[in-house]
């Protein structure tokens, strides 16, 4: 298929592309906020459980580097790509029987590993395909918020009504359709160079890049609460899952909106200034959660600071690297801010969530959460302006 790299005058690349973020985000919805009160269900206990939900961020460290390096070296990105969610697909279909600590360990480490290298090499090809235009980002990402909204209010009233039986058949539809999602991607012609190894080093080696990706990792540790254990922490509060799926889907819809908006935030702020700010409310959207979250309509609002949070912090560290990291980079520079933000961050954050929770409670967890949070602002704060 022919390939153009102005994707806002070529409308079928444009819906592709969108097409692939709402499906992949859809998963993202059925299995990111259900997954734990899944695994609560099935009888594991918090330590097992915190052991369980750090395996997915543990496993980001590396595989989407491997990846990532990969795909750059080789030049089959749409190839990996496709074999990736096909893989995924196969080994979640093994997983409906398993209630065993030990089996389940062992099939999300594969599971999870495939699955990491789907996003970065996703990015990649959204924004080889943007070209100059890589402010039409945020258009096309926030397809991927429409899919999760709808797949965690969806979800959320088939859990509450047939139970989480259900989840895991509903978890392979969605990744049923993923993967054509993934075949329907445009294939871009892509010639194999020869990769200077020395390349990513040597973008490491500038201050401002090292601190920027310091933020990152602080950023995914002060959200350990929130990615791991909000939905059973308002679940003990005696929240329905309904009622939990509708918050979840709330601080989506601020994001759909923040990322309409996007391109014209982008061309206005710098990034800095959007990360900075980001990483000051999340300690503000933390301290609300953990300690007003009996008030629906303040925990209404902490849930639309994800707009912040997660949008902005995420769409403005995707364009610092990006501009960072160009040419035979590309993949292994978005694959290395998926691997120290949400691998290690986050699989640091969910497991010191886990192993506290018992011991201090979740308002203090989410504490916690809030002071990482001003760290990682702090952090950015006090550092060049990055890649402005």
């Amino acid at each position: 298929m022919a390939f153009e790299n102005d994707v806002e005058n070529n409308t079928q690349s444009y819906a592709l592309f969108s097409n692939f973020y709402f499906w992949y985000f859809a998963f993202v919805g059925v299995f990111f906020p259900y997954f734990s009160l899944y695994l609560n269900w099935l009888g594991f206990d918090k330590l097992e459980l915190s052991i369980l939900l750090s395996i997915g961020p543990l496993t980001r460290i590396v595989a989407p580097y491997f990846w990532g390096s990969l795909a750059d070296r080789m030049a089959i990105h749409k190839r990996i790509l496709t074999g990736l969610s096909i893989a995924s697909l196969l080994i979640f279909l093994m997983l409906s029987d398993v209630d065993d600590f030990l089996m389940m360990s062992i099939f999300l480490v594969i599971f999870s590993f495939l699955m990491a290298g789907i996003l970065p090499i996703g990015e990649e090809r959204t924004f080889s395909a943007l070209s100059k235009k890589a402010n039409l980002y945020g258009r096309i990402r926030l397809w991927g918020s429409v899919g999760f909204i709808l797949a965690v209010i969806v979800s959320g009233i088939i859990f509450e009504n047939y139970s989480l039986i259900f989840f895991h058949t509903v978890t392979v539809v969605v990744l049923i359709v993923l993967v054509f999602s993934i075949i329907l991607i445009p294939l871009k012609k892509e010639n194999i160079n020869v990769i200077s190894h020395d390349s990513i080093f040597t973008v490491l080696r500038h201050p401002g890049v090292v601190f920027a990706f310091f933020s990152f990792f602080l950023m995914q540790v002060a959200h350990g609460p929130l990615n791991g254990f909000f939905s059973i922490f308002l679940e003990e509060l005696g929240y329905s899952k309904f009622s939990i799926g509708l918050f979840w889907g709330l601080s989506v819809v601020a994001e759909i909106v923040l990322f309409f908006f996007l391109p014209k935030i982008l061309k206005r702020f710098s990034i800095k200034k959007i990360l900075s700010l980001s990483a000051f409310l999340a300690a503000v959207r933390f301290l609300l959660i953990g300690w007003c979250s009996g008030s629906a309509l303040v925990l209404c609002f902490s849930q639309l600071l994800h707009a912040f949070t997660f949008g902005a912090f995420h769409a403005a560290g995707v364009a610092a690297v990006n501009r960072a990291f160009t040419y035979n980079s590309a993949v292994r520079g978005q694959a290395l801010y998926t691997s120290l933000g949400y691998g290690a961050g986050g699989g640091l954050g969910v497991m010191l969530s886990g192993l506290s929770w018992s011991e201090f409670g979740g308002s203090w967890v989410f504490t916690g959460g809030a002071i990482v949070a001003l760290v990682s602002f702090v952090v950015i704060m006090f550092v060049p302006r990055i890649f402005d």
